[in-house]
């Protein structure tokens, strides 16, 4: 258990983060209680942090990104917030165009003002060694947005969170977004960065109110020697719906945690992710769905594709409380091994306390096709092309689950650019 020196830095640092002492210090004494988890805790077993955990690595210094540089990854007419190494940008963001109902601020601004996001950053993180780097993040976040829409309004553009990371260290965000009464929004995160050593340890927070809409896209596409720790925890209300679609490419520890409370009847969560691995990267996903009342709905679709010496990861649990009759609940995880030196490792799990529901898991392991490939190529497609068809065919499903074209478009792009690399050589 590696708890000194981020304990060190922590003293250190404290009195030039914004706000939130007490909280912060609260957090910090939950993540000192366990340490960093390791591989003796079953959701981390496949995830080695030696590297982020030996010793406390500093605050990412502060660094610049030219609108060239951000160009490509921009989606049209978004409403868009770029963070450098953790920091708002703001001559490169353009949150002061947010509609009316829409609040869209910089979390270092809310806390440095003083307003009590606690009820909130409360809820990210139980006491336990499987939230401890939730509660670190706690302690020692810097930045991130905090998007606020009201009862009723529905926002057309997308809310683009767009992060780089230029230089070494780490960087803590949070983010928290919370649905009003019979709101929607389309809130999209992007991760990308350079060839440096880094941590990007992010917590993402969503509170959907009653009858409230949130569709979520989650690009990470960063360093191959950076390490990247996602953390969702997704809260709804009755008549809520949450639909998340995540894609790994970067990274070479990536993990994308999404943690959902189905607090409301009639609730609606649908998850769905596609990791694509290489080299000895490793890409781990991990979802709970807690169903705490009657009539919810969750789906999940997960899929990897995998070369070289690359691993996936997918755990997937769902809990079905004895109060949560009529739940209907789903997940698969399907991957394909385009070396045989890869691995993917599958563990869908179910939970069950109450006797009147729908529920079903599976889990798939494979190579491509060899007939549909012998097909393809006898109609005089090179094997090239007919290998990236089949798993650009394979992954679609999840793409598919994208509702706006532009992000499902630029997520496309970004594949399409691994499967006709050296991964399909």
């Amino acid at each position: 258990m590696t708890v000194v020196p981020y304990a060190e830095q922590f003293e250190r640092l404290k009195p030039a983060l914004p706000g939130a002492a007490g909280l912060r210090e609260q957090a910090f004494a939950r993540y000192a209680a366990h340490g960093f988890p390791g591989m003796k805790h079953e959701a981390w077993r496949h995830t080695r942090l030696t590297p982020i955990s030996g010793a406390a690595l500093e605050p990412a210094a502060a660094s610049n990104v030219s609108p060239a540089d951000i160009a490509a990854h921009l989606i049209p007419d978004a409403l868009t917030l770029v963070f450098v190494n953790g920091r708002l940008d703001r001559a490169l963001s353009n949150i002061e165009q947010a509609p009316g109902g829409v609040t869209i601020e910089s979390l270092s601004d809310v806390l440095a003002r003083g307003d009590d996001l606690s009820p909130w950053l409360t809820q990210a993180a139980d006491d336990s060694p499987d939230d401890a780097l939730v509660s670190l993040n706690t302690a020692l976040m810097n930045d991130g947005a905090v998007i606020r829409v009201a009862d009723g309004v529905h926002v057309e553009a997308p809310i683009h969170l767009l992060f780089f990371a230029k230089r070494e260290g780490m960087s803590q965000v949070r983010n928290v977004i919370v649905a009003g009464k019979g709101a929607s929004v389309t809130v999209a995160e992007g991760y990308f960065g350079g060839k440096d050593a880094y941590w990007t340890n992010v917590v993402n927070q969503f509170f959907l109110a009653e009858g409230a809409s949130i569709e979520h896209a989650r690009q990470q596409n960063e360093g191959l020697a950076a390490y990247h720790i996602g953390s969702n925890r997704v809260r709804l209300a009755a008549d809520a719906r949450f639909n998340s679609v995540a894609v790994m490419l970067g990274g070479a520890v990536a993990r994308n945690e999404t943690r959902v409370l189905i607090a409301g009847e009639r609730a609606q969560c649908h998850l769905a992710g596609v990791s694509l691995g290489r080299g000895k990267q490793l890409q781990d996903s991990v979802t709970v769905l807690d169903h705490a009342v009657p009539n919810g709905v969750s789906d999940q679709v997960f899929k990897a594709v995998l070369d070289d010496q690359s691993h996936a990861v997918y755990q997937g649990k769902v809990i079905v409380r004895q109060d949560a009759q009529k739940t209907d609940a789903r997940q698969a995880n399907h991957n394909i091994l385009l070396a045989r030196s890869a691995e993917a490792s599958s563990k869908p799990e179910l939970e069950i306390f109450a006797d009147d529901v729908k529920c079903a898991h599976g889990a798939t392991v494979g190579e491509l096709d060899k007939n549909m490939l012998f097909y393809m190529q006898a109609r005089g497609l090179d094997p090239k092309t007919a290998r990236a068809l089949l798993v650009e065919g394979f992954v679609l499903e999840v793409l598919e689950r994208i509702a706006s074209p532009e992000i499902r478009d630029m997520f496309r792009t970004d594949i399409g650019g691994w499967l006709h690399g050296r991964a399909l050589s």
